[in-house]
């Protein structure tokens, strides 16, 4: 597991199998940003992550950062190696490569390439006409503009773009390889969120629990096997006060949610006084394989919680310091023997 936040990049490793006992380590990545550096983005590829380093200090909008492929097995004395430098990225869709966007200010293009591990541009320099890169999908890369233009899906070779089915003012939760969720910016009586079929077409609405609403952030809502979706979900009280945050997902046919059994991950319950202040935030959920891991921070500690598909929610003991951005890593398939 490696865990991305202030401190740069921490590695955590089981020490035998279902052990709760996790070994503690710190990767340093040696960015040319100065100042603090932050790992700002990580995303799981074949034999490692790809690591977004960015800066506390940095004063460029948009701050371009260095992007670091870590590999997780390797042989002796392989580290970290920069592979460009943007401001987000994305994992192809297909294969172990990697996209990288700058994002343009009034007078520069938003620009996007494929690269691969080792740095090596594999595409065109495609410019994205003022929209912003929310993934690779199996129908092209999903892209939103920053003013009602909806999402659109280009081409990855020529760079044209299309409609992806999303409305102008949608607010896009999550994107998948196949499908994308989004919510109406405005909801009249009971808020819903869609899911559409990026191969089809196809909407599905779902009905939100009383009083919930989505997160917000991309990190906090993930496709997973057979298109199901998880998503944080923070429920207000009366005066609109944020009292708790959940995990919910699809059910297996994808018409209702439902939350994660056990409750709210410690230590997200909210505390006595005043809980817009306090409440700790959930600040990623990720799929690896069947199972879901969930990330939460206070500022001061670092909780993680495993959910394996069925029963309740596995909690990791808390860790000191904050994490903004997590992956799980898996190394490269051993080597036929013989």
């Amino acid at each position: 597991l490696l865990l991305g936040g202030p401190a740069g990049l921490r590695l955590l490793m089981a020490t035998g199998r279902g052990s709760p006992d996790w070994m503690t380590g710190v990767l340093t990545l040696a960015g040319r940003l100065g100042g603090s550096p932050a790992v700002s983005q990580i995303a799981p590829v074949q034999g490692g992550v790809v690591a977004l380093l960015g800066s506390a200090a940095a004063k460029a909008d948009p701050a371009v950062g260095d992007v670091y492929f870590v590999p997780v097995s390797s042989p002796a004395g392989a580290g970290p190696r920069l592979i460009g430098r943007a401001d987000d990225l994305a994992v192809a869709v297909r294969g172990p490569d990697i996209w990288l966007e700058r994002t343009g200010g009034p007078h520069r293009p938003d620009l996007v390439w494929l690269v691969s591990e080792s740095g090596r541009r594999l595409s065109p320099v495609l410019r994205l006409r003022g929209q912003v890169l929310l993934g690779d999908t199996v129908r092209g890369l999903l892209t939103q503009g920053q003013s009602g233009q909806g999402a659109r899906l280009v081409n990855p070779a020529s760079g044209a773009s299309r409609p992806a089915g999303v409305p102008g003012d949608a607010v896009v939760v999550a994107a998948g390889p196949q499908d994308v969720a989004w919510q109406p910016t405005a909801c009249r009586g009971p808020c819903s969120l869609h899911i559409t079929s990026l191969r089809t077409g196809a909407d599905t609405v779902i009905g939100l629990p009383p009083r919930t609403s989505p997160d917000g952030e991309p990190a906090q809502a993930a496709f997973g096997p057979g298109g199901r979706l998880a998503v944080a979900m923070a429920t207000a009280n009366h005066e609109d006060r944020t009292t708790v945050m959940s995990v919910y997902v699809t059910g297996q046919h994808g018409h209702r949610l439902i939350r994660l059994p056990g409750g709210p991950i410690p230590p997200l319950a909210a505390w006595p006084g005043d809980p817009s202040v306090h409440l700790p935030d959930i600040v990623s959920v990720r799929w690896a394989g069947s199972g879901l891991w969930i990330v939460t921070t206070d500022g001061l500690e670092t909780q993680v919680a495993y959910w394996t598909g069925t029963g309740r929610l596995g909690v990791l003991a808390p860790m000191s310091g904050a994490a903004d951005t997590f992956a799980v890593a898996a190394g490269r398939p051993a080597a036929p023997a013989g």
